[in-house]
């Protein structure tokens, strides 16, 4: 389904459900034109080397591991938690019957917190093979950067398509009016995040193949799979 399409189904429904917002008055605002802005908060990953082979292996390794590579060890990780919010200007006219707002601009901020990229500490730091895994996992990194920053173009065309579908709202007061335009906003925000985290991990699954676990366990004369073997045997 289209995301245009999906804005157009999910909002409707809510719509129908509080169509007592929806109602025109004279009292409110007279349209006008919506702006948006997403700012991308995308920090510098902490770089771990404290975590063991055991550790890591109870962390749950990667969440795009293949088919195929589920006895196989986890030598590093790159982690982070997504968080969003949203944020809006309004104009708002009150009026003996309550008040009416319309949206002028939306802002939403999405961030990677708590990024870290984590080496074995097994590796021995500086050598061939630490290298290698701290490459693949600033390679996750990477490829979340360049998802997010391609698509926040589409993600502030969104909000500004959802909030001309919301019109004006109205309310008892403004701060209730407010309320309505927040909730909604901050579905539409969860709802377009779904289908880009959808092709956040289609992009992390085409690095984490069984090819390239094979190559990192092969790689550097076989430092990885050497190390993982003594581990094993301990």
């Amino acid at each position: 389904m289209r995301w245009g399409l999906a804005l157009t189904v999910a909002l409707a429904m809510m719509l129908l459900l509080t169509p007592w917002v929806r109602a025109a008055a004279p009292e409110c605002p007279q349209p006008t034109r919506i702006t948006s802005s997403v700012n991308l908060v995308l920090p510098e990953p902490r770089l771990r080397t404290d975590v063991s082979f055991a550790q890591l292996r109870s962390l749950g390794g990667s969440a795009y591991r293949p088919h195929g590579a589920e006895g196989m060890h986890t030598v590093g990780l790159a982690r982070s938690q997504l968080r969003t919010s949203v944020t809006f200007s309004k104009l708002t006219l009150n009026g003996a019957g309550g008040a009416c707002s319309r949206v002028t601009h939306i802002q939403a901020r999405i961030a990677l917190e708590n990024l870290e990229v984590i080496v074995a500490r097994e590796i021995p730091r500086g050598t061939c093979g630490w290298t290698v895994v701290r490459a693949h996992e600033m390679e996750h990194v990477s490829i979340d950067r360049r998802v997010l920053t391609r698509l926040r173009p589409r993600i502030r065309s969104y909000l500004i398509e959802a909030a001309v579908q919301l019109g004006p709202v109205r309310g008892r007061s403004a701060e209730e009016a407010g309320a309505h335009i927040r909730r909604y906003l901050e579905e539409a925000l969860d709802q377009v995040m779904r289908g880009i985290e959808k092709q956040r991990h289609d992009a992390h699954a085409r690095l984490d193949t069984l090819d390239e676990y094979t190559r990192l366990s092969t790689v550097c004369g076989g430092q990885i799979g050497r190390l993982l073997g003594r581990y094993q045997h301990r």
